[in-house]
């Protein structure tokens, strides 16, 4: 048996799964699909785990995902090369699915990526 070790060092994103508050909800399978084309067309892809959540507001809930990577051995990288992929994978997620915003976060840092024109409330117009 072997044991490979490295440093260790993982980053999450959250997506709801509405296209903005109160749009069209995509499916898991429309997540799971353009994250693996996505990963297909990058030569710094990570293997990436995808769970359900829920994010809860007051009077608003909405479904949605947390979407991780750790630093695998298996395919170690750089902590800026983790870093570097999920800014980018947000960056194309907000814009595919038409999000608001997105969060990344690592044990440092949360950075929030939003749209010029995102909504600031959940209520109907």
């Amino acid at each position: 048996m072997r044991v490979k070790i490295e440093d260790t060092f993982e980053v999450k994103l959250y997506l709801g799964s509405k296209e903005s508050y109160n749009g069209r909800e995509f499916s898991f399978e429309e997540l799971t699909k353009f994250i693996g084309q996505f990963q297909k067309d990058r030569d710094d892809a990570c293997p990436l785990r995808i769970t359900q959540c829920h994010f809860v507001f007051e009077d608003y809930l909405e479904q949605g995902w947390e979407v991780g990577v750790i630093n695998y051995p298996r395919f170690p990288k750089e902590e800026g090369e983790l870093w570097r992929f999920m800014c980018s994978l947000a960056e194309h997620l907000l814009e595919h699915f038409k999000q608001n915003r997105i969060s990344v976060i690592s044990p440092k840092h949360t950075h929030m990526f939003e749209v010029e024109e995102a909504k600031q409330t959940h209520e109907e117009e």
